[in-house]
């Protein structure tokens, strides 16, 4: 694996986490839009693994089937479209649905990103893969920071729906870079 193709799996590693730990600090505006108290959120989030136990089951045979550019590709457009919905609802039905569908996608795409990871680093004869989930921390912690820090200075939902916009893109554009190296 070249230098700039290491670079560009590790950059889909950071902004995967940056966008979907984005919304995690702003659960308390989240909780509000929907009405619940603290256990019934709880339980609406808690379904976020329905979702990611069904992906876990199927997304292996999808990558060996389409490839993982396809496989990350939907679950990004899960993931992210999940994301970026999930601050308009009011209606806990809703959310929880939503709920299901962003397991789908997150589970997905980590499933796709960790088995190209593996793949990556095999002729490498190298450790790669505690590099780019550094990666993936480093950008679940500048998220939290960054979004505790925008918290009651912009609205929840033009915060998110930037970052869902923006990291949605650069997925598909880093997607597009990796192109035939990808499985």
């Amino acid at each position: 694996m070249n230098t700039s193709t290491r670079r560009a799996l590790g950059a889909l590693f950071f902004i995967y986490s940056f966008g979907m730990m984005s919304w995690l600090p702003r659960f308390p505006e989240v909780k509000a839009n929907l009405g619940v108290s603290n256990g019934q959120f709880g339980t609406l989030l808690s379904f976020t693994a329905v979702g990611s136990i069904i992906s876990l089951f199927t997304v292996g045979q999808f990558v060996n089937r389409f490839g993982s550019r396809r496989v990350m590709t939907v679950s990004a457009t899960l993931m992210y479209g999940s994301i970026f919905l999930v601050v308009h609802l009011h209606s806990p039905w809703q959310f929880l649905l939503c709920n299901i569908t962003l397991g789908l996608g997150v589970s997905g795409f980590h499933s796709a990103i960790n088995g190209q990871a593996l793949h990556e680093q095999k002729p490498q004869g190298e450790n790669l893969i505690n590099r780019f989930h550094g990666l993936w921390s480093l950008g679940a912690l500048t998220t939290a920071i960054l979004s505790g820090l925008l918290a009651g200075k912009i609205s929840l939902v033009m915060h998110i729906d930037l970052v869902a916009l923006f990291v949605y893109t650069t997925i598909l554009l880093l997607l597009r870079f990796l192109g035939s190296t990808l499985l």
